[in-house]
């Protein structure tokens, strides 16, 4: 079946998103990795705008934005000038890993499918959502990284009960549970970056 335009730059959009955070899962500086996350979710609004209300669509992308925002309140706080990461090993290795997972989400699209009766581009884009959200959860430590990855892998479970149920409720329920998780994400982050400069200043000392 041929996919509209908008779905097909969604499902790319999505693919380059997911790219971006998991290549960059252990950078210092993780603002690429905000930027990769919104690509998702701007990605997604493309999947599903000829499907969901304008009201859904709004709030998922609104969402998307205010997450973002949230989690990344202490990055973009810093004020140092972006820079492109140097391409090393990890990152190939990464690539290829994303690779691998991308032909895995397509190999078992087909037979999920059979369960679960939503359109195909809409269960790839779940799929690859979930397996990624779960790599990038248990490849960091990063508290930022894995609080993305798991509002990522909620979103996908989102779509799917929304397509499923369409139930208003359900719907409220877990654009709540996703915007709690920012919320005690942040005030996790930011509790952690005190201590991290006061290691630093001891470190100094101490030399």
């Amino acid at each position: 079946m041929q996919l509209p335009v908008t779905s097909l730059i969604g499902l790319g959009l999505i693919s380059l998103g997911a790219l971006i955070v998991f290549t960059q899962i252990d950078a210092d500086d993780h603002r690429f990795n905000l930027v990769g996350y919104l690509l998702k979710y701007i990605g997604v609004i493309l999947l599903v705008f000829r499907i969901f209300s304008i009201q859904k669509t709004v709030i998922i992308l609104l969402v998307g934005i205010m997450t973002t925002v949230v989690l990344g309140t202490e990055e973009f706080r810093s004020g140092l000038p972006l820079q492109l990461p140097k391409l090393t090993v990890n990152h190939i290795m990464r690539v290829l890993i994303s690779m691998i997972l991308f032909v895995l989400t397509f190999t078992i699209e087909p037979m999920i499918a059979r369960w679960i009766p939503i359109p195909d581009s809409i269960l790839f884009a779940v799929l690859f959502l979930i397996l990624l959200g779960l790599a990038e959860f248990s490849l960091t430590g990063s508290l930022l990284i894995r609080f993305l990855a798991l509002i990522s892998i909620l979103l996908g479970y989102m779509l799917v009960m929304v397509f499923l149920e369409d139930a208003t409720l359900t719907f409220a329920i877990l654009i709540g549970t996703m915007m709690t998780i920012a919320l005690i994400g942040a005030n996790f982050i930011s509790e952690s970056q005190p201590a991290v400069v006061e290691i630093e200043v001891n470190e100094d000392l101490s030399e």
